[in-house]
Formats: C-alpha cells, structure tokens, sequence
C-alpha cells in the first residue's frame, strides 16, 4: 500500500467506488483518531488539510457514510465550525458502566477459554473506561500473551489488566498518524 498522502487518497477513492458499485453503506470505524488529529488547538481549531480532504471526498458519496468515533462526547473533540456543518446528524450511544464492561469482558472471553482462578472480571471492567471494540482487542492481545507462555498456560489477570492498560493507552496517546492508519 503506498503511504504517501497522494496513495491514500486513491486508496480511498478506491474504496468510495467499490462502496458505490455495491449501492453499499460506507462505513469508516475508528474515525475518533482522525478527529483527534485533525483538529487544530484552541478555540482557532480549523480542520487539517488531510481531514478536510477526506471528508470532502466521503461528502461526494451518493449513499450513507457513517463515521464511527468512539468518543464520550464530539463537542469534547472542539472540531470546527466547517467540520460540524458536514454533519447530517450525531447518534450517540452510553458508554457502559462498570459492571456492564465486566460482563461484556466475561461474554468476549469464549467460555472454553483456559482462564487462571484470579481473573476478576468485575474489577477489570470497573478498571478501564473502555468500550466494548476496545475490551475485544484487549482480550485477543489477551490471549495472544498468554498462548505464548506455553500450550497449557491460563489467561491471568495479569495478562487481562496488562493488555487492558495497553488498549487504555492506545486510545489516550498520541494520534500525529491518525489518518495514516486509517487507510493503510
């Protein structure tokens, strides 16, 4: 895939045509990083020339384009007067509690899964604010961590805490490349 600015703008025009073939609804996850990189500080915060490009580009689109941030509030974000205007319309959805991220941590681990007696899933959804695509990718990492302990090693909770605080991070950190990621 060619990384470079001009690269990732074919590589999206691709994937708007492709979405337009197939009359399909084009759906962008992960659209909270381009967001966070793509504004400017303060209240002079302007959109940046590779986010204005994209949503310029995704505006064309004849269909439904859904641009999935998960985020606890956009206006927290202080995007643009011209980015907000783009938007038909802000759905926002709760973030879960506590208790529920323990039991969404609990449903995601397949119940064959060898878990270590220390794992405490109500204390791990309570530790982490994270959202329920955050608690699946820290529970594969998880998992990965674990498979390479050995064939017959557990997911501790060591290994669940330790790939939760990595995903905690991830989210919180630094988002210079954001809309890089989004199309390589």
């Amino acid at each position: 895939v060619d990384a470079t600015p001009d690269g990732r703008m074919k590589r999206l025009e691709q994937i708007v045509d492709d979405a337009r073939l197939g009359n399909a609804l084009l759906l962008v996850d992960g659209f909270e990083h381009a967001l966070a990189a793509g504004f400017g500080a303060g209240d002079d915060a302007v959109l940046s020339p590779s986010l204005a490009q994209l949503l310029d580009r995704v505006a064309r689109y004849p269909g439904v384009v859904a641009l999935v941030a998960h985020v606890e509030n956009v206006h927290g974000l202080r995007p643009s007067p011209d980015f907000l205007r783009r938007l038909a319309s802000v759905v926002a959805f709760a973030v879960p509690s506590g208790n529920a991220r323990g039991k969404i941590w609990r449903k995601i681990i397949p119940s064959s899964a060898p878990l270590a007696p220390d794992v405490d899933f109500s204390k791990l959804g309570n530790a982490f604010d994270l959202l329920p695509t955050s608690i699946r990718r820290a529970a594969a990492r998880a998992a990965a961590d674990a498979a390479e302990d050995g064939p017959n090693a557990t997911i501790t909770n060591r290994h669940l805490m330790d790939a939760a605080k990595d995903e905690f991070r991830r989210l919180r950190g630094d988002h210079a490349d954001a809309i890089d990621r989004l199309f390589l």
